[in-house]
């Protein structure tokens, strides 16, 4: 064979094992039929074995297979799974925070709770944990005689199941049975029969809840090795107080009292603000302190409380839960209405049968304006009214409203012929012109000193606006990282830092003055002196329209600045007081210049050397006075009447328009922006949206709001969801409208619990007109 032939043989070696070799121990990779057909066969045959396999070899075989993936591959296995068995179901106990179980836990009920400590021996940990609890027996006023160790699970849990067994319960037959039904009608005899079987029931149990606390105390206090008697504290009262009465003042401290609107208010709204209030304790009594009559009380706006409505299913209710955190009769607990009931007595015998309390009323033998609180009140004890109230200041709240009728009767009778008279003896009074004079070198002191310490404090006023904003405004602006333009920081302070330039002039002079006081010292000259640079007040009189303006567009346009006002007002640098409140001090002490002054001349002897200077100073004072009221201008509000003649307003409410800034995510994490400020204006058929915006008025600390209708939405078309309270937001709810929605919050918890309360009872009235 020569060397051609042998390249030859080669060469058609070679070409028959790329392309011919078939079902040998390795797999060609240039021929892809082939290659594709082999790892078909070589799948089955693999198949074929994993049938044949255990289930142990299978596992054993799919474990050592992913240990040879690579993450991609188990990626693809992972996603595969997951289409061919979803998980629909799953533990979140085992993916969650064990905090966030607890938490979603806590809306559950007890036996609820019970029900889930079923499931598995985790969910039966969880379920026991105090945490739970604890709450739940707070809210009934069940109290643990002891603290639980930190090792201890499940005692306010045992606590719980404790007292729930020693109470009397009766089930829905039983209760029907007892009570009946609320749409059965009864005669007259079966009602009181009715209603004093129910009386008797109540102080069965009343009395029976009252031998388990005797025996609970009483085996507590046999255990206690050194009882300390001076730790008990005597249960407190609790009053509410309806805005349509102003007796918030002339309580007492030691009294719990709760003063609701009475607008807009509803039972259920007013009762979850009780709760608020008295957190779980017992009272010794109740007061109500609102209007009413010999037949009723006006406990809210549209809600009286008589003979007829006392029975009510949301009334009784009301009652029930009310009274249930006052001791039993038997330990002096009562209930006190400050209205003169007690006159007819068949609204109180029916509050007493509902409560099972001792209510007492005034008589009303009285007259005069709520002079019947001090009459004689039925029952027996203390005298109700000084539980509450204040004597002394009670005694002047009562007769202060007889005291101006009476004094408006005399004066319609003298109001002509003595009117001129009287003017003129008050102003001759006030500039010191009186026929009787009298000089006291001591008050005159007082006088200059109260000058002096007044100037320091204005100015200290005006020193805060200088030191608290312009000061970190100007520095931002000088590092380039501006909170306002220039323009706006000249416009707003310039004119109020000369004010504060020239009063510091001022004062230098005054406290040299004071420091050689004597009987023949004078301030007038510096007074003088200090009239020549009034001028400063001018220009700022001018353009004080102009700063809160400015003010008011910055805050509107510029969050930055929005955000800087709001973390400078209103603190102890500033004495509690916002900048524009600020900015109207030296509006006030203008007036404040002349008032002195006039008291220093009237004190001032004529022979005085100070006295002709006090009387130039005066006359300044006085022209730069009337300088000012000629620019206070007094803008009035206008609106729209949006009351016909089949709608009448249940309740308003001022709250922030919010905006979602990331949806998304969960709601616990969602953060909200403040877009705007609306008003809520609830009819008994509309919810009328508007914006809010408001401007200063200058010279006075009264402030425009201007509302722009935004839209009206009907209430049956309205939906209501209370969003949940979290880190970033407080006290939201959402509206929504068959075409828009509305995030919105309130200020407080108390205006978001009576305007969500209203608003659901008047959807709820809506729909079933509807």
């Amino acid at each position: 064979m020569n060397g051609s032939d042998y390249r030859q043989s080669l060469s058609d070696a070679s070409r028959f094992d790329g392309t011919e070799t078939r079902f040998s121990a390795w797999t060609p990779v240039t021929n892809k039929a082939c290659n594709q057909q082999l790892f078909q066969e070589r799948t089955s045959l693999i198949l074929h074995w994993f049938d044949l396999w255990t289930d142990r070899q299978r596992k054993e075989f799919l474990c050592q297979l992913l240990k040879r993936c690579s993450k991609t591959q188990l990626k693809f296995t992972r996603d595969c799974l997951a289409e061919s068995v979803p998980i629909t179901q799953m533990d979140f106990t085992a993916v969650l925070p064990r905090f966030l179980s607890l938490y979603i836990m806590s809306f559950l009920s007890p036996r609820d709770i019970c029900s889930a400590a079923q499931v598995c021996w985790h969910w039966k940990f969880l379920a026991e944990q105090d945490c739970l609890w604890s709450p739940k027996c707070i809210r009934l006023g069940w109290f643990l005689p002891y603290s639980p160790s930190d090792h201890e699970y499940g005692a306010w849990k045992r606590h719980y199941v404790a007292c729930t067994a020693s109470l009397d319960i009766l089930t829905p037959r039983e209760a029907a049975g007892v009570y009946g039904t609320l749409n059965e009608s009864l005669t007259a005899p079966e009602e009181q029969q009715d209603i004093w079987r129910e009386h008797k029931i109540r102080q069965t149990i009343r009395q029976k809840v009252a031998e388990h606390k005797s025996e609970c105390q009483g085996s507590s206090i046999s255990c206690t090795v050194h009882p300390v008697k001076s730790s008990y504290r005597p249960l407190p009262h609790f009053l509410l107080v309806s805005s349509s009465v102003p007796g918030y003042e002339v309580k007492r401290l030691s009294v719990v009292v709760l003063p609701y609107d009475s607008q807009g208010m509803t039972l259920e709204a007013l009762l979850s603000l009780a709760e608020r209030v008295i957190q779980g304790r017992m009272v010794q009594s109740l007061g109500i302190l609102v209007t009413g009559s010999t037949e009723e009380i006006t406990l809210t706006d549209g809600l009286s409380i008589n003979e007829k409505t006392v029975l009510k299913p949301c009334v009784r209710k009301f009652w029930e839960n009310l009274c249930g955190w006052v001791v039993p009769a038997s330990e002096g607990g009562s209930l006190n209405i400050f209205a003169p009931l007690a006159a007819s007595g068949r609204v109180c015998l029916k509050l007493s049968i509902l409560t099972g309390l001792n209510v007492r009323a005034p008589t009303g033998i009285c007259t005069g304006s709520y002079q019947h609180i001090f009459s004689e009140w039925s029952g027996s004890g203390e005298f109700p009214p000084l539980v509450y109230l204040h004597e002394s200041l009670l005694l002047s709240w009562c007769r202060q409203a007889e005291w101006i009728e009476e004094a408006c009767k005399d004066l319609r009778k003298q109001l002509g012929p003595q009117l001129h008279f009287m003017c003129q003896e008050i102003r001759g009074r006030i500039l010191g012109k009186s026929e009787i004079k009298t000089y006291d070198a001591d008050r005159r002191s007082d006088l200059c000193k109260e000058l002096l310490n007044s100037e320091k404090t204005y100015v200290r006023q005006l020193q805060a606006v200088a030191t608290v904003y312009y000061t970190p405004l100007r520095a931002a602006l000088d590092s380039n990282r501006a909170i306002i333009s220039s323009v706006s920081l000249i416009t707003i302070f310039c004119p109020l830092l000369d004010v504060l330039e020239t009063n510091n002039v001022f004062l230098k002079e005054l406290t040299e003055r004071w420091e050689e006081w004597g009987p023949l010292q004078c301030v007038g000259d510096v007074c003088v002196k200090f009239c020549t640079k009034l001028r400063v007040y001018t220009n700022f009189f001018n353009n004080y329209a102009t700063i809160l303006k400015t003010i008011d567009k910055s805050r509107e346009m510029l969050p930055v600045f929005r955000t800087f006002l709001k973390r400078h007002n209103r603190t102890v640098a500033t004495r509690m007081l916002s900048l524009q409140e600020l900015f109207l001090t030296p509006s006030a002490r203008v007036e404040e210049y002349v008032t002195l002054l006039q008291a220093l001349t009237l004190h001032t002897p004529s022979e005085h050397p100070d006295y002709t200077q006090l009387s130039s100073a005066i006359k300044g004072h006085k022209a730069s006075y009337l300088y000012l009221k000629q620019q206070n201008i007094c803008s009035a509000l206008y609106a729209d009447n949006l009351v016909e003649e089949s709608r009448y307003l249940i309740t308003r409410q001022d709250v922030a328009l919010l905006s979602c800034l990331n949806g998304d995510i969960a709601a616990s994490l969602r953060m909200y922006e403040h877009v705007s400020d609306l008003g809520l204006f609830l009819f008994n058929d509309a919810l009328v949206l508007t914006e809010r915006s408001g401007s200063n008025v200058p010279f006075c600390l009264a402030v425009n709001t201007t509302h722009t209708f935004l839209a009206s939405v009907a209430l049956h078309c309205l939906n209501l969801t209370e969003l949940t309270d979290t880190k970033y937001v407080r006290n939201t709810f959402q509206l929504e409208s068959p075409k828009r929605q509305w995030i919105c919050a309130t200020d407080r918890e108390e205006d978001k619990i009576r305007l969500l309360s209203a608003l659901r009872s008047a959807i709820k009235a809506a729909i079933t007109r509807n």
